[in-house]
């Protein structure tokens, strides 16, 4: 089976979902909506080529006519939907050589990793080149809906959701019944493999990890508040923050208003290995997600699931998809969001509790095993993708 993938970026859990479907042989083509900094290099992350938009009014030209006018006239319809539903005309120039790709290569599907651009270029590359089109809604992208997200489900082979929160906003915007049917559940998977558990954690001073995007829907500014009631109250732990992004600097404004330098460590990016390590050696992992001003929130995050991979302790909030994952006092624990006195008490509890953490940890790894693992994923997407 041979098929497009149209991504917006390329995050982890991205790249390792086209490594996964490979890997059960599919053969897979990848495209993307943008054209990330040269630095960026996304033919290494994805293990080979990227087919990118091309530049210059120049280029998008050449792609428009090629094939002459009749191909030209094709393109039409699709450049007036773009316009009526605010997409790029640069999609539909991607779709148009996508298209030619699809018949020189012969793919029998294409797939869009988010309800945004790749979703609508999905559709595009569908419409074009004859064959069946899916997509995959993941969090932002169906909380702020496009204007094309109803008819999209309406026109797709099947909708994945990654969780059962993400599942109710698309059946929310599905215009019909009919619609509703082809929206499924199937969460995202993680190398159960590379994230294992490691030697019981240290009980000198206990370290709190959290892997994350430093960005507002993370919580982590609750989390360096509940660090901060510790040590007011006396309880001495350690923070290790992994990750970058736009709220480095007041997190780190905030650990230095606390006095927490020292304690509290904003490492940057890591990479998977690092993570790996980093997890092995945690007391607890720490994520706690808030929902922020008109709504926006996260998924349920890969960092989650892949914490529980490892076998350590999660505390988390029931946010989005969050609770399709973690059950409160089974696989983890959860607080309220936006509550560093619940939290700093919630971390206070295990940390005195190494009994309790150890069978929540042990809980929590059975679970991603059974139901997250990486290749389990894979293998479903394709079969859908295969029986559309």
């Amino acid at each position: 089976m041979r098929v497009g993938l149209l991504v917006e970026n390329a995050a982890p859990f991205v790249t390792e979902e086209v490594a996964a479907l490979r890997a059960a042989g599919v053969r897979v083509r990848v495209a993307s909506v943008f054209r990330p900094h040269p630095r960026a290099r996304w033919e290494t992350h994805f293990g080979g080529p990227v087919l990118y938009p091309r530049r210059g009014a120049r280029a998008w030209a050449r792609t428009a006519w090629r094939g002459g006018r009749s191909h030209a006239a094709r393109l039409l319809p699709l450049a007036r939907r773009a316009r009526r539903e605010g997409a790029p005309l640069r999609l539909v120039l991607l779709a148009a050589e996508l298209a030619r790709r699809v018949r020189r290569e012969g793919w029998t599907h294409v797939h869009g990793s988010f309800a945004t651009y790749p979703a609508w270029t999905a559709w595009a590359v569908a419409r074009l080149a004859g064959i069946a089109f899916s997509f995959t809604g993941h969090a932002y992208d169906v909380q702020r809906p496009r204007p094309w997200l109803g008819r999209l489900v309406s026109e797709a082979a099947f909708v994945r959701a990654i969780s059962r929160e993400t599942a109710a906003r698309l059946h929310a915007a599905a215009p019909s019944a009919d619609a509703r049917h082809r929206i499924r559940v199937s969460h995202l998977g993680v190398d159960v493999e590379r994230f294992v558990p490691g030697a019981d954690p240290s009980e000198t001073t206990p370290e709190l990890l959290a892997v994350a995007r430093l960005g507002p829907t993370k919580g982590l500014h609750v989390l360096v508040e509940a660090v901060a009631r510790l040590h007011a109250g006396g309880r001495r732990v350690s923070l290790r923050l992994l990750g970058d992004g736009p709220e480095r600097p007041a997190l780190e404004r905030r650990i230095a208003h606390h006095g927490l330098r020292g304690w509290v460590h904003v490492d940057g990016h890591a990479s998977r290995e690092d993570v790996a390590r980093r997890l092995r050696r945690a007391t607890l992992f720490v994520l706690p997600c808030t929902i922020l001003e008109g709504g926006r929130h996260d998924g349920l995050p890969v960092a989650l699931l892949e914490a529980m991979a490892a076998g350590c302790t999660v505390v988390t909030t029931p946010v989005g998809g969050i609770p399709d994952a973690v059950t409160d006092g089974r696989t983890g624990r959860l607080v309220a969001p936006g509550d560093p006195d619940a939290l700093a008490g919630c971390l206070a509890e295990l940390l005195a509790a190494p009994e309790a953490r150890a069978r929540l940890g042990r809980a929590a790894r059975a679970e991603a095993r059974r139901r997250f693992r990486l290749e389990a994923a894979a293998e479903r997407l394709a079969r859908w993708m295969d029986a559309s």
